[in-house]
């Protein structure tokens, strides 16, 4: 799976008499993506169905801009941008792109575009919001309302097992120009569910928030161990808490010998409706 480079904002034909809605659109299926990592929940960029495009018109287009970087990049090489956006969400007149792995894998983090007009829409240059060091973002960027807040949930990805934070993030994004950090790298510690408070921070592969109840939520897939649906509270954005760990794996009608995929089985990205 390649990721794009920056914002397409793309609008739907009419349906009967229904409106057209503009759309934003951050990632895409690439054949030959570079930076692919092999290590990665999803594998290589073989055996995906070929991107698509249908009943739709493009409005309007922006790319982001490269984060200052003294690391020389790899022979070969020639951009820092090639396959930086892995996931995009748009909340009122801004959208939230995830700045995935670079060839150095450095500056990940979300950048945020100001989509008032469509047709033009334009990079927030000092909103970029870093992740840790080493660290990148993958396929979990959203923004959420608890209580007063607009806040951002993003996923964390380390570079390599030497560097690098997991967890998820949650960013108050209620002056989209001006984003304030309210925890970083919170997130799950245990092994198959027994606490082990001193332990690294597991690696999210995605994270997705929802409001229930007067409550709010966080589901983060863990990438290290196989109990690997982490639900968390963060009716507290600035003091998230695990509240339960469960797979699918733990379901009888599974069938362990024979995975789905052949070789392995997994859970790739989670949604709440």
């Amino acid at each position: 799976m390649g990721h794009r480079t920056g914002v397409q904002m793309l609008r739907t034909k009419r349906v009967g008499a229904a409106l057209g809605v503009t759309l934003a659109l951050g990632l895409g299926l690439l054949p030959g993506a570079a930076f692919a990592d092999p290590s990665a929940k999803h594998g290589g960029s073989d055996g995906h169905l070929p991107g698509k495009q249908e009943n739709v018109r493009l409005v309007g287009e922006a790319t982001v801009t490269p984060r200052p970087s003294t690391t020389p990049l790899p022979a070969g090489t020639t951009s820092r941008l090639e396959g930086r956006i892995a996931d995009v969400n748009v909340f009122g007149n801004f959208a939230y792109l995830a700045a995935f792995r670079e060839p150095t894998c450095e500056n990940g983090g979300v950048f945020v575009m100001d989509i008032t007009d469509p047709t033009k829409p334009v990079e927030v240059q000092d909103a970029f919001i870093p992740a840790s060091p080493g660290t990148y973002v993958g396929e979990g960027v959203q923004v959420i309302q608890i209580g007063a807040r607009d806040v951002l949930l993003f996923n964390n990805e380390p570079c390599s097992a030497t560097e690098g934070n997991g967890g998820f993030s949650l960013i108050d994004v209620t002056n989209p120009r001006k984003p304030v950090p309210l925890v970083m790298n919170a997130g799950d510690t245990s092994t198959e569910g027994v606490a082990t408070p001193t332990a690294t921070i597991h690696s999210v592969h995605s994270v997705f928030g929802w409001n229930d109840g007067g409550k709010s939520y966080a589901v983060a897939v863990d990438n290290v161990e196989d109990r690997d649906i982490d639900i968390f509270d963060i009716s507290d954005p600035t003091a998230p808490t695990l509240v339960s760990e469960t797979t699918f794996v733990d379901d009888p009608r599974v069938v362990q010998a024979d995975p789905p995929n052949g070789d392995s089985q997994f859970l790739h990205d989670a949604v709440v409706k």
